[in-house]
């Protein structure tokens, strides 16, 4: 590692260093790890790149961020060296101009990049997949989410009240990160589908609303069950328009009764699509123009819109949704590398 760009600062103590960081606005609020050269030099000991290297580029903002400065938010963030790697695949992910940085990060409607991790360093990071998925409590699902919303604000400049514009926004955009159930899932993995090879490690990011949680627990039925989750998608109050793409967060208790009746993720893809259907008289009855023509539309894109997540706690028909960033996006997946 030969190239370093960050300006070392001088502090009297750890504390002190956490105050100012906080004074000069390079946090989300909460306290930070003290960025010290040994910790983000143990951090850059975990991926095979130099410090200098681009990692992610805003060309709407004349932004390009380096290696140094995502292992200097990393620590900051509370990772350890080992999720540094997972680290790294997402700011790559959500540089793609398909995932449109810009415009999520920037709008008035509050998205946060969640991070889906795959594949087998998500189960050596001891990474949450089932109970409280979206909730607290695993350090590496809340520090690399973390890190990732700290790299958009200290080094793509989504500083809220600044070029981060939303009018309400949610928990998310302080971290927003999760691990799939591939082991307990009758399906191949998300991370698979969308083009990882079997055994392969990565990241999914996705521009998303706040995960909204629906409930079933009468439905025994595929129909029954997906029923539900096709509901909240075209429910006319979320912000995003007809021909996004979604999140279904399909728990253990629905996952059981979809295998038995033997359904492939094709097949519920193609259910959800075609029953997430809205009309000019639901937009109505929630007060909202309707600006799609005449006839109803349905809301995904198409069936390979509706990104089927297997995750979640046991006991209960309790799973959810996570809504889009209502302008031009797509979720974007790309490989880990680790070293070795």
């Amino acid at each position: 590692m030969t190239s370093r760009q960050a300006e070392l600062v001088e502090m009297d103590g750890p504390l002190e260093a956490i105050e100012s960081i906080i004074e000069r606005g390079w946090t989300d609020g909460l306290p930070v790890i003290p960025p010290t050269v040994e910790r983000v030099d143990a951090m850059l000991a975990s991926v095979e790149q130099d410090p200098a290297d681009v990692v992610g580029r805003l060309p709407e903002r004349r932004r390009a961020v380096v290696l140094e400065k995502l292992a200097i938010n990393a620590v900051m963030a509370g990772c350890r060296p080992a999720y540094f790697p997972v680290v790294v695949a997402a700011v790559e992910a959500i540089s793609d101009p398909a995932f449109g940085l810009h415009g999520t990060s920037a709008s008035t409607a509050g998205a946060a990049p969640l991070v889906i991790v795959h594949g087998p360093i998500a189960t050596r990071l001891g990474m949450n997949h089932g109970t409280s998925l979206f909730g607290p409590g695993n350090r590496a699902n809340a520090t690399i989410g973390r890190a990732v919303t700290l790299i958009q604000r200290n080094c793509f400049g989504a500083i809220p009240g600044s070029l981060d514009r939303a009018i309400v926004g949610h928990a998310g955009k302080l971290s927003f990160c999760v691990a799939e159930s591939e082991q307990e899932s009758p399906w191949e993995s998300l991370g698979v589908a969308r083009g990882l090879a079997t055994g392969e490690s990565g990241v999914t990011v996705f521009a998303g609303e706040a995960s909204r949680q629906i409930h079933n627990e009468t439905g025994r039925s595929p129909e029954e069950i997906l029923a539900t989750y096709a509901a909240a998608i075209a429910d006319p109050t979320n912000m995003g328009a007809p021909g996004g793409e979604y999140v279904v967060v399909i728990v253990p208790e629905h996952r059981e009764y979809l295998a038995r009746a033997g359904w492939t993720r094709r097949q519920v893809q193609e259910f959800v699509f075609e029953r997430a259907t809205v009309r000019p008289e639901d937009f109505e009855r929630a007060g909202k123009e309707w600006r799609f023509g005449d006839e109803p539309r349905r809301v995904p894109a198409s069936p390979d819109a509706v990104l089927v997540l297997a995750a979640g706690g046991e006991g209960g028909g309790k799973g959810a949704v996570v809504p889009p960033w209502m302008g031009r996006t797509q979720a974007v997946t790309r490989p880990i590398v680790e070293t070795g």
